[in-house]
């Protein structure tokens, strides 16, 4: 046994100062990503807790300059938040519940426009067999059905049940009030971790985090409510049904980067098929949430959220597909703020500003 523990310590004691270096820097990332993989709902819950921290911070700050207790502050913009989450439950719960009752009586009419779909897919493929001159087998070899997914699944890689969606939803209420109300706190005593010699860097690496991820939150909410009020004009223009629903639900869909136009024009759609009997209605809805979309992406989005960004789109393209791999659908939408939190990192420490550079646009 001795002896090789002895040929173990001579044998590390060959290796490079270097490659050792990269090795344990391998295993940290190993561990790191295993730690993000195995905790993301409480990641996710915490990451979620600190965005709507960000979008709050301003407003409790305001009224602290006022002269009101922050303690006081944080609670009355919690306690508004709540309101606000409750006012938009009661008044589109009305119109989900009635779509949802509605429904099964527009099963024959979806059935059409499905079989529609199917008989255009399927002179497609006719036609393709004839060019490739692929010969058609009498049958088809039967496929075994997909296995059933909870609709959990898509949401996260940690988001198991509903429950557990639930029990960490109501942790996110008194995460914000903590963070508003020990806001000063914690700040002080996060930079009081650092040596003397980096606690500048230290401030100025928060203060580029807070400004970021402020200007992130607040760009979104501003082109979705901006991409809601088009939609909702559009969609009763068109006459489409449950138009106060479905124009909020495309609206903020399409903020989603790469995805939000194909996700937000599905709402409008299924709820347009519930009505029309031709294409060409759908045709218009659909093309005009794609104009809004890239009316926004082209002009709304640099003004209000790519001058506070600054990130290329190849770290944007490859930071949704590693935390949506990581995470799923919440990775996508978690993705942006976490990605411009680490350049903010990188630029104000000066061993990694070379990283920085490289993210920045």
């Amino acid at each position: 046994m001795w002896y090789f523990v002895t040929s173990a310590v001579a044998t590390s004691q060959q290796i490079p100062v270097r490659q050792r270096a990269f090795g344990l820097r391998l295993v940290a990332a190993a561990v790191v990503l295993g730690f993000l993989y195995l905790a993301s709902s409480f990641v996710m819950t915490l990451v979620v807790s600190l965005l709507l921290f960000f979008l709050c911070d301003p407003v409790v700050s305001w009224l602290g300059r006022r002269g009101l207790p922050r303690a006081v502050g944080s609670l009355l913009m919690v306690m508004a938040l709540l309101a606000i989450a409750y006012g938009a439950f009661y008044v589109f719960y009305a119109q989900a519940q009635a779509f949802v009752n509605d429904f099964p009586n527009y099963s024959e009419k979806l059935r059409r426009h499905a079989l529609r779909f199917r008989q255009k897919a399927e002179q497609i493929q006719e036609q393709t067999d004839t060019v490739m001159a692929v010969e058609k087998s009498a049958r088809r070899p039967v496929r075994p059905a997909a296995p059933q997914t909870d609709w959990t699944t898509y949401l996260g890689a940690g988001l198991r049940s509903a429950t557990e969606i639930v029990f960490l939803v109501s942790f996110i209420p008194f995460l914000i009030y903590f963070l508003l109300a020990w806001k000063d706190h914690l700040r002080r005593n996060s930079v009081i971790l650092f040596a003397a010699g980096n606690r500048m860097a230290a401030e100025k690496t928060l203060d580029g985090i807070t400004m970021m991820i402020r200007g992130f939150i607040f760009g979104n909410v501003i082109i979705g409510a901006i991409l809601s009020t088009a939609s909702a004009l559009l969609f009763v223009m068109m006459g489409l049904p449950y138009a106060a629903l479905m124009a909020p639900i495309s609206g903020f869909l399409s903020v989603v980067p790469y995805l939000g136009a194909l996700l937000a024009m599905i709402p409008p759609i299924l709820a347009g098929a519930t009505k029309y009997d031709t294409l060409a209605p759908l045709v218009g809805i659909a093309s005009g949430v794609a104009g809004f979309h890239i009316i926004a992406l082209n002009v709304l989005y640099p003004k209000l959220i790519g001058a506070r960004l600054h990130l290329n789109p190849v770290v944007v393209t490859v930071s949704l597909m590693f935390w949506g791999w990581l995470w799923g659908a919440m990775g996508l939408l978690l993705a942006i703020p976490i990605t411009a939190a680490i350049k903010a990192i990188f630029d104000n420490v000066p061993e990694w500003r070379r990283y920085g550079r490289l993210m920045a646009d």
